[in-house]
């Protein structure tokens, strides 16, 4: 199965953000070739594990368990609009999450870790909370009025679980399917 550990993102952001979206779309603001994500897909990536053999996937269960506990819930704001790696070559837009306390950063950190220690691979780059609304195909600018879109709030929610996530690819795009959900304490 193909894994990656997630927050999934409320309905009511979604269609906050699916709505801005529409307003963007076929505008002079982005390039004419964006891939968009599917409201319905939108999900903020704590860990990508790639292919997982299904005998591994009880130790990964037991590993993701370890990493919620002592952990409450905890509020998130999605603010702002961004671009990886920077405006001038874009290949993503993303909506930041404003998360003073590092607390989604701190249960990244522990995913990652308790991943590491039941055999999986550490992640190439370091955490970065962010929200993908777009992919392009090639490196582009995206317009400044896009990336300066800094105090747009799309919403604020409690996170009180993190998703273990089968994503399976087809040629229409990626069907998300929850495995195993584990629950911060409240």
């Amino acid at each position: 199965m193909r894994l990656f550990v997630a927050i999934p993102i409320p309905e009511t952001i979604q269609k906050t953000i699916s709505g801005y979206l529409r307003s963007l779309k076929g505008s002079a603001l982005l390039p004419a070739q964006v891939k968009w994500v599917a409201s319905k897909n939108l999900h903020l990536t704590l860990k990508f594990l790639g292919e997982v053999p299904d005998d591994r996937l009880k130790s990964l269960q037991a590993s993701l368990r370890q990493s919620v506990l002592g952990k409450n819930i905890f509020s998130l704001q999605m603010k702002g609009l961004g671009c990886f790696p920077d405006s001038k070559r874009a290949r993503v837009l993303w909506v930041g999450v404003n998360d003073p306390a590092g607390r989604l950063s701190g249960l990244a950190e522990r995913v990652e870790s308790h991943a590491v220690d039941s055999g999986f691979e550490r992640a190439d780059k370091p955490f970065s909370a962010h929200l993908t609304l777009a992919r392009f195909p090639f490196p582009c600018a995206c317009d400044s009025a896009i990336v300066n879109e800094k105090e747009t709030l799309f919403g604020e929610f409690v996170v009180s679980n993190l998703s273990l996530i089968q994503s399976s690819l087809h040629p229409s795009g990626p069907i998300y399917t929850t495995v195993s959900e584990f629950n911060l304490e409240s």
